[in-house]
């Protein structure tokens, strides 16, 4: 099992997008450039009725990965104008489960990743390769994650999020977000458009039919 804290944000508009991609990959605010950029193909659960269980088929991979909500608004969340509550997941993965996701949405993603490690209370940027791997890293366990991800829907919609998710214990990782985000904040905390805060299983129960 894992434990995640997170908020997300998702935007329908290009030129909003834009300006989240823009600071994504800014020097002001990043050491570097970020990992990631390859496509895959996640196919999700497509429950009109469920926000708090997400279930999907990650790319290629063997098996599920279930997601499921512990705790609501755990925290505040403030970097420049994006604000928001901060919600404890746990995430569960199998290889030999043989479900049959129906109704199921298919999503491409192109997704860009920073990763800090947050060991000790010391926030540190990892530089990350193509596969969101760091290049040289020694072993932690506390850390935060930043995501830009470009979603396609199968019928040509299209929509952009971004994403933090701290990893670690349940006791530590709400204060691992925290740490990442004013870090951020002291560098540059630009005027983010407004975009929907939720999680991924909101916003797939949220889209059309």
């Amino acid at each position: 099992m894992q434990v995640s804290a997170e908020i997300r944000w998702f935007w329908a508009e290009p030129a909003e997008a834009a300006k989240c991609r823009d600071w994504f990959w800014s020097s002001e605010a990043f050491g570097g450039k970020p990992g990631g950029g390859k496509e895959r193909v996640d196919e999700y659960l497509w429950d009109k009725g469920q926000t708090e269980l997400g279930i999907k088929r990650r790319g290629g991979k063997p098996g599920l990965e279930m997601k499921g909500l512990v705790a609501r608004g755990v925290s505040g969340f403030q970097l420049g104008s994006l604000s928001g509550p901060v919600d404890i997941w746990t995430k569960w993965s199998t290889e030999s489960a043989d479900l049959q996701l129906s109704p199921s949405l298919r999503i491409a993603k192109v997704r860009w990743l920073r990763k800090w490690s947050t060991d000790a209370g010391v926030v540190r940027e990892l530089a990350l390769r193509a596969d969101e791997q760091p290049f040289d890293a020694p072993a932690f366990s506390t850390g935060c994650n930043l995501e830009f991800t470009e979603i396609r829907l199968p019928a040509g919609g299209q929509w952009w999020t971004l994403g933090f998710e701290a990893f670690g214990e349940l006791s530590t990782v709400a204060h691992s977000l925290e740490l990442a985000a004013k870090l951020l904040a002291r560098r540059s905390a630009p005027g983010f458009p407004a975009g929907r805060c939720a999680s991924y299983p909101a916003w797939i129960a949220g889209l059309p039919a």
